[in-house]
């Protein structure tokens, strides 16, 4: 080898190194100076040495957030360049997003916030890209079981097993004045959601078998009726509001008038309680999923049975379809994630990355992404159409060992935001890093660039 290769080598092993930075805690977290890294450098093995940082249970503090009526559009997750970083993003392991299981999720209309509710009684807003935690809205007093979200973002609505129903006003996201001590809810338990496309009527069913019918945004009292024997499971409205499907323990899947609370037709085929219903946004199919882990699909023109999708070998307890109606997402007790094409109901694609039962499911408006929620906690983010796998959210407070990056970015109204990511996962192009080794190691940080070309802002 010529003496030219060796030094290009030398020089490519340098550039590839970590670069160490001294960081030191102001009064909005952690900030790293460039200078005197090298002194930093050694200060920080000698420092691991003797605390044994690599060991130390990680912090649980949870990363301030500054509210501000705009969020940043940030760039979405790219390819990783180290496979070492690559592989611990995709092996969550038992990273989680909340501290019990996940059985709620939403996403705006646009696309740039998921919401997820949890058996904790939070509710979590999560940047989508690139996935970091906004803001936690408490309030609940029992497991969140159903959310919903007007079109124009105005208003998030959430349910609990409590019986309470509660609204959070954007861009503050919290409870307005006249909903602040209203009884809003169901004396079973509310079990799901429905917003109307059009966002002025919102529709709760719960464990006392009835459906409740309100106007939005002032949450007044439109209507009630009994809907189902026994619990009601879910609920969707087709998209020109005419009609409002429900599932329930019965088996049976009803339409309803939401012009007058009427019955329109009972749809029967089902052996196990109904949990879940989807709409192809043209409204042209019903999709309605059961106990036993049965999906079918329904003609809304005449109520008739369509087809039968069978493969998943327990309770099926969520469902999605994507924007243009060509994909259906299906999240079971069995611990799977199965992709169907639509109409025809091909399976595309099983995701069995997932330790628990899947609770929740929610795909992007844009169709781009699918998250899941399942019965430990964990939120993990999967690409459509294939179903490759993306990444999954953290919370650090709810983590007892984990490792992340901590960043913040300007805000629209120039206020500052700060948020955490998984470990190694690359920060977004306008982010400024504040920490990536958020420890508990007597006050001690870190921050290490990895080879990920954009993992530290400025460079």
């Amino acid at each position: 080898m010529a003496m030219g290769d060796d030094s290009k080598d030398a020089q490519r092993e340098t550039e590839d190194a970590p670069v160490v930075y001294a960081v030191q805690k102001g009064l909005t977290g952690w900030h790293f100076d460039r200078r005197e890294f090298l002194a930093a450098g050694a200060a920080a093995a000698v420092a691991g040495a003797a605390i044994g940082c690599g060991s130390t249970r990680r912090s649980t503090a949870v990363p301030t957030v500054t509210p501000a009526p705009t969020i940043t559009p940030q760039p979405t997750l790219g390819p990783n360049e180290d496979p070492e970083v690559e592989a611990r993003l995709k092996d969550c392991g038992h990273i989680k997003a909340h501290a019990d299981t996940v059985s709620a999720l939403v996403a705006t209309p646009d696309g740039s916030l998921l919401v997820s509710g949890s058996g904790d009684t939070s509710i979590k807003l999560w940047a989508l890209p690139p996935g970091a935690l906004v803001e936690t809205l408490e309030g609940h007093l029992a497991s969140v079981n159903a959310l919903g979200v007007t079109p124009f973002e105005s208003l998030l609505v959430s349910g609990d097993e409590g019986g309470d129903i509660r609204l959070w006003e954007s861009p503050e996201w919290r409870t307005p004045e006249w909903a602040r001590g209203s009884k809003m809810g169901h004396g079973g338990g509310v079990l799901a959601l429905a917003v109307t496309r059009a966002g002025t009527l919102l529709a709760s069913g719960g464990g006392d078998g009835d459906i409740n019918l309100r106007s939005l945004p002032n949450g007044k009292s439109v209507n009630q009726w009994p809907g189902q024997s026994g619990h009601v499971n879910a609920l969707v409205a087709t998209p020109d509001g005419s009609l409002l499907a429900s599932g329930g323990e019965d088996t049976t899947v009803k339409l309803w008038s939401l012009t007058d609370g009427t019955l329109a037709r009972i749809l029967e085929g089902h052996t196990a309680s109904v949990n879940a219903l989807a709409m192809v946004p043209d409204g042209s199919l019903l999709v309605s999923a059961d106990a036993s882990g049965a999906i079918n699909l329904w003609s809304l023109e005449d109520g008739a049975l369509v087809r039968t999708l069978e493969g998943h070998t327990d309770a099926v307890n969520a469902l999605a379809v994507t924007p243009d109606g060509a994909l259906l997402a299906s999240g079971s007790s069995d611990q799977s994630i199965r992709l169907w094409l639509l109409p025809e109901g091909t399976l595309k694609a099983t995701l069995r990355e997932h330790g628990y039962p899947v609770f929740a499911l929610a795909v992007m408006p844009d169709g781009s992404q699918l998250a899941s929620g399942d019965g430990e906690g964990t939120i993990r983010v999967w690409s459509l159409p294939e179903g490759e796998f993306v990444s999954c959210l953290i919370d650090l407070s709810v983590n007892e060992r984990a490792e992340g990056v901590t960043y913040e970015v300007q805000t629209e109204s120039g206020e500052t935001a700060q948020y955490t990511l998984l470990c190694g996962a690359p920060i977004p192009l306008e982010g400024v890093c504040v920490c990536n080794c958020v420890c508990s190691c007597d006050g001690h940080c870190v921050c290490v660039g990895h080879t990920v070309r954009h993992y530290w802002y400025p460079n």
